[in-house]
């Protein structure tokens, strides 16, 4: 259920698939300059920066170029914890355009998982199944052009999608006498329990 119903995970259990963000550290400069805020020359000074590759995401205020109100424009859609791949099934329209997809493609594949009664978690929900499928479920759906179809066909060959995750995120409160006194962030691997990041709030 991990790994193939992730939005019900992400559901029933307040998890979020990290799979869903881009991999800053692995990600090329052009797909970095499409980042909310960012540009060709921001996404050079984060390439080549000498604290690349970055530890946690918050490293890159360290950048010259970059200060906190640009960061926060992007921070939701990167991440350090995944092989740099992206989760086509969880996400946002955001990063969907950061790879290169038209606005019109990323609300075509939203509106595929959402099924025709455009709502999540219902009986009409599509799921990819896996990256060789991608083409052949959208064109059911609604038919792409050539344009939408190469595309998706590049970041397929170059492998920059996937359709699973063992990733996820997590926020956990500590309660005493029904107030909250302690809170968390974790990051960590399903299968394993191997945490990846903790932090307390």
């Amino acid at each position: 259920q991990a790994e193939d119903g992730i939005r019900d995970v992400e559901r029933s259990r307040g998890l979020g698939d990290v799979y869903k963000r881009q991999n800053i550290n692995t990600a090329p400069l052009e797909i970095i300059a499409r980042l909310p805020g960012l540009n060709e020359e921001m996404a050079k000074a984060i390439v080549e920066s000498e604290f690349r590759p970055f530890s946690v995401k918050e490293a890159l205020l360290l950048v010259e170029t970059l200060d906190k109100s640009v960061f926060e424009q992007f921070k939701d859609l990167i991440t350090v914890y995944t092989k740099g791949k992206v989760n086509i099934n969880t996400a946002s329209s955001g990063v969907l355009q950061a790879l290169g997809l038209s606005e019109d493609l990323s609300q075509i594949i939203i509106s595929y998982r959402e099924g025709y009664d455009g709502e999540l978690g219902t009986e009409d929900d599509g799921i990819f199944k896996d990256t060789a499928s991608i083409l052949d479920n959208l064109n059911e759906f609604n038919r792409l052009t050539e344009e939408q179809e190469e595309t998706l066909l590049n970041l397929i060959n170059c492998h920059l999608l996937c359709v699973k995750s063992n990733n996820f995120d997590i926020a956990l409160q500590v309660e005493k006498d029904h107030k909250p006194i302690r809170s968390f962030n974790i990051i960590f691997e399903s299968g394993t329990g191997n945490i990846k990041f903790w932090q307390e709030d």
